[in-house]
């Protein structure tokens, strides 16, 4: 086994559990509110493995992509945002058939589409900070191990 095949094997795990860890996470704050029973609490394991999903079939061609076209500093971020920002299409734009007519109301694109779209995208942002230190790390455990 290569070197860029375990280094791209350790950042594609560290970006699964990024995804994981994020969609858990979002949903603590509203447990906590919500003052919720230990039964509901359990449901942040079904939320980690949807988000490890999610990554798996966003994420990781995302990370493909930036690590084979971009070599930028802030690749991970800007990946971040446009994760959440196809994440937004896929779980809350009107992209079927029957939800068409909204597209055409002002308030979709004036009221409900920006905050929401804000919400994912500096959250995928914030996620792509958190794994820009993963990989951070990681490189410099390699490269530790190199010498």
């Amino acid at each position: 086994m290569s070197s860029n095949t375990s280094s791209f094997r350790s950042r594609a795990i560290a970006l699964l559990f990024c995804g994981g860890s994020a969609a858990a996470a979002l949903f603590v704050p509203i447990l906590i509110i919500n003052r919720s029973e230990l039964s509901e609490w359990r449901s942040l394991g079904a939320l980690f493995v949807l988000g490890v999903f999610v990554s798996t079939v966003i994420g990781l061609p995302l990370l493909v992509v930036a690590d084979r076209w971009f070599r930028f500093r802030g690749r991970y971020v800007i990946g971040g945002a446009l994760y959440g920002l196809l994440f937004w299409i896929l779980l809350d734009a009107p992209i079927f058939p029957k939800d068409w007519p909204r597209l055409a109301e002002s308030w979709f694109w004036l009221t409900y589409a920006p905050r929401r779209v804000a919400v994912f995208t500096v959250f995928g942002s914030l996620v792509g900070m958190i794994y820009s230190a993963i990989v951070w790390v990681l490189d410099r455990r390699a490269a530790g191990r190199a010498m």
